[in-house]
């Protein structure tokens, strides 16, 4: 099931997320990240378009929102590893802005910092499905031993992530970041199986989010995997 209008899409996933996350939420902490997930797609977006590219359709799933382009991907490592790291680098803009103004606005200030420094910093870590990884790939393109490096980087950290899970759900049956790292390593493990790690730019914004509430409010949940595609001329490209 979805819902169309013009370019944009909202899958069935996407309700459901959003409806538990409404149901979940006691504190108005979905507003302010709706607010920062859709700031770190809209630079995702200036970016597509400073860089030439053109976007197709926007997607809305329960792992965030996914830029469809038209034309291919930007032309050369720079563009791509810039367009990968214009959503986090808006949040972390975010974040700097919201703490210099929390003594005037307050809670809700440090709030929004904290919301837009979390999706960040996981958008960031250097993992083949996550802004991090992709940049680096794209850095990384004109090397033969850069794909194979992105790729066992992935690999290594996504795995760590997941061991390092099951020991805090040990500790504090919280399975936030097994689930987090289990997810990254089946999306990571299947990008080095296909050797595509030059053709997306996603950005996976239920993941930093949901472990930021995990920590803040101790529930949980899992995200799916974003979808995949190929870069290059003519074809159509996704970022998430």
């Amino acid at each position: 099931m979805a819902l169309r209008w013009r370019r944009v899409e909202v899958s069935g996933g996407f309700l459901l997320l959003a409806a538990f996350l409404l149901y979940m939420d006691t504190d108005g902490l979905i507003l302010w990240a709706g607010l920062a997930c859709a700031l770190h797609e809209m630079g995702h977006c200036l970016a597509v378009l400073a860089c030439g590219g053109r976007i197709a359709a926007l997607r809305l799933t329960c792992v965030g929102a996914e830029l469809r382009l038209a034309g291919g991907a930007p032309a050369g490592r720079w563009a791509r590893a810039a367009v990968a790291l214009a959503g986090p680098a808006v949040n972390g803009g975010l974040a700097f802005l919201s703490a210099r103004l929390a003594p005037w606005w307050g809670e809700g200030a440090w709030l929004f910092a904290g919301l837009n420094l979390s999706l960040a910093l996981f958008n960031l870590l250097p993992v083949g499905p996550l802004d991090g990884g992709r940049s680096l790939a794209a850095l990384l393109d004109r090397w033969e031993w850069g794909e194979r490096l992105s790729a066992a980087l992935s690999a290594v950290l996504s795995l760590t992530l997941m061991a390092a899970g099951v020991w805090l759900m040990c500790l504090t049956a919280n399975p936030t970041l097994l689930l987090t790292g289990a997810w990254l390593t089946v999306n990571a493990l299947a990008a080095a199986k296909k050797r595509d790690f030059s053709g997306n730019y996603p950005c996976n914004q239920a993941g930093g989010m949901l472990n930021y509430f995990s920590l803040k409010k101790g529930w949980s949940s899992a995200a799916a995997g974003p979808k995949r595609g190929r870069h290059g001329k003519g074809g159509k490209n996704t970022y998430n």
